[in-house]
């Protein structure tokens, strides 16, 4: 398959590259086979092997200029530890591979315009962080995972800002939503690495929240004082950091303190979407404001007396009351945006 693809490089590229392709996948598994099932290779070469295969097929890749060809070595890439390791289970040594393939894959995915190398190569990523955290997570390596789980976030992050940095065009949808997947990853995988993985109480599960909703949080006013154009990364971040703020509430209190907090929060979003005349803010409010109104409806008012009943009913009352006085009065400014 190799050699004929060399022989069909000039006159049929596309199919010499499907060759090649399927060249460089017989040659993982023959040297998985010549390792694993017949002892023909010892760890060391099947490793040096199975990398210069990788590299190789990543040069080729730009040679072809194919995304595909550089998907395969990708692939190849990241199986590489599983299909050679002796499940020694040095998480440091595994996350300090995974990090140079992807300070490569980050590199050839800008310099090349691969957004999908760059996807692919961020969803596997997490998927390995976060498998690893959730089943074998060992508190001997919690700092350096901690800052493994830091990097690939960070290297990430810069490869989506990178292609407005130097090519000054407009993030993708698929970059807001990359965007999206890498904070939600990284908290996923921060709640398994502090919290879950060590049976943390609510408490710390709701200072992880809050970190991570003031990162998300500071990623926003950071778009917003510099890229205003981006409106769509900017609400989708800010959407986020509000959920994970109002997720941290629920973690750190119980019962009517939440719905207190609750309703002052989605107050001061419904004044400051108001003032700033952002529709989705003023939304967001009153779509908080209903959970709140439904959560003292349905949950609080189970364990009231009847005197906090009375109290809490005669607030929302008014609560309700100056809500559609609000609505009748501004009508036309509450659903006028001029973000």
């Amino acid at each position: 398959l190799y050699l004929l693809s060399l022989q069909l490089r000039k006159k049929y590229t596309l199919f010499s590259a499907l060759l090649f392709s399927g060249g460089m996948a017989s040659l993982y598994f023959t040297t998985y086979g010549a390792y694993v099932y017949y002892n023909m290779l010892s760890f060391p070469l099947a490793y040096i092997i199975m990398i210069a295969l990788t590299v190789y097929a990543t040069y080729e890749a730009i040679r072809y200029d194919r995304q595909e060809i550089a998907l395969l070595g990708l692939v190849g890439a990241y199986g590489i530890p599983f299909l050679i390791s002796k499940n020694s289970d040095r998480a440091d040594l595994f996350f300090l591979y995974i990090s140079l393939i992807n300070l490569g894959v980050v590199y050839l995915s800008v310099r090349k315009s691969w957004k999908t190398v760059g996807m692919v190569a961020q969803v596997i990523t997490w998927i390995l962080f976060i498998g690893w955290a959730a089943t074998r997570h060992n508190p001997r390596f919690k700092f350096i995972a901690a800052c493994f789980m830091i990097f690939f976030f960070l290297v990430f992050l810069a490869a989506i800002v990178t292609y407005k940095f130097l090519r000054k065009q407009p993030l993708h949808i698929n970059d807001t939503y990359q965007l999206l997947i890498n904070n939600v990853a990284l908290y996923i995988a921060a709640l398994f690495q502090f919290g879950l993985a060590e049976k943390a109480s609510s408490g710390d599960l709701a200072i992880i929240t809050l970190v991570i909703s003031a990162v998300v949080a500071i990623q926003a006013f950071l778009f917003y004082g510099y890229w205003k154009e981006e409106i769509f990364s900017i609400r989708i971040l800010s959407s986020l950091a509000l959920t994970l703020f109002v997720m941290f509430i629920a973690f750190n209190w119980g019962g009517f303190t939440v719905t207190f907090l609750w309703l002052l929060t989605a107050v001061i979003i419904f004044a400051w979407g108001f003032r700033m005349h952002s529709v989705r803010a003023r939304m967001a409010g009153i779509i908080l404001i209903g959970v709140t109104l439904g959560k003292l409806l349905l949950v609080d008012s189970l364990t009231f007396t009847t005197v906090q009943k009375v109290i809490a009913y005669l607030v929302l009352g008014v609560l309700l009351l100056i809500v559609s006085f609000f609505y009748q009065k501004f009508k036309q400014q509450l659903f006028s945006d001029n973000e």
